[in-house]
C-alpha cells in the first residue's frame, strides 16, 4: 500500500508532462552547455530467458551506474541500466519513475512507459547521456528508479524492482 502512495505522490501533473528540469541561462546555451535533459531510455536485449506462465512477471536484476561519478555542470553523466527480467505472453505495462534528489531534497522527476521495450524476457541494457544543466548547483546527488508493472488495461500497478546510485556535480 506504501508503493501505491508513493506513485500518486509522483504523479503531479507536471511529471506525467514528462520533466521539469530548469532551462540553463541565454549564456549557457551560448557555451555549448546542453539545454535540457535526455530521459529517454531505448532498452536492447543482450540475453534471451525462459519465460514465466501468463499474469507473471519478476525482475531477476535490475542495476543502474553513473561514469564519471563526478562532473561539472555544461557536462554529462553515462547512465548504464542493466534489467534481467522474466515475464510471461500478454499486454505488460512496466512504467520507470526515475527522481534525483540532492541532499535529501527531490529536484527532478522523469516518467516513462517502457513496457514496450521490454516484449520477452531477457536481460536487456540501455545507456543514456544525462546532460548536466549549468545552473545545477554542486554537490551530491542520489538518483532512484522505480519500476512499476500492470497486466491488460486494469488493475492496479505494482512496484516489481528498485534501485539507486549517486553522483556530484562539482563546481
Amino acid at each position: 500500500m506504501r508503493h501505491l502512495r508513493t506513485l500518486g505522490a509522483v504523479s503531479f501533473a507536471w511529471i506525467l508532462a514528462a520533466c521539469v528540469p530548469l532551462p540553463p541561462p541565454p549564456q549557457a546555451r551560448a557555451a555549448g552547455c546542453p539545454e535540457a535533459t535526455a530521459w529517454s531510455t531505448a532498452y536492447a536485449r543482450t540475453r534471451l530467458l525462459g519465460g514465466l506462465g501468463p499474469g507473471t512477471v519478476r525482475v531477476l536484476r535490475y542495476q543502474i551506474s553513473v561514469h564519471p561519478r563526478e562532473a561539472p555542470p555544461c557536462s554529462s553523466l553515462i547512465l548504464t541500466k542493466t534489467l534481467a527480467l522474466r515475464r510471461g505472453p500478454g499486454p505488460l505495462q512496466i512504467v520507470e519513475i526515475r527522481s534525483f534528489y540532492r541532499h535529501g531534497r527531490l529536484v527532478a522527476t522523469h516518467r516513462a512507459r517502457i513496457g514496450h521495450e521490454l516484449p520477452d524476457s531477457g536481460v536487456y541494457t540501455a545507456r543514456l547521456t544525462l546532460p548536466i544543466p549549468a545552473q545545477a548547483p554542486p554537490g551530491h546527488y542520489k538518483m532512484v528508479s522505480l519500476l512499476y508493472a500492470r497486466w491488460g488495461a486494469g488493475g492496479s500497478p505494482t512496484l516489481i524492482a528498485r534501485t539507486r546510485t549517486r553522483f556530484a556535480v562539482g563546481p
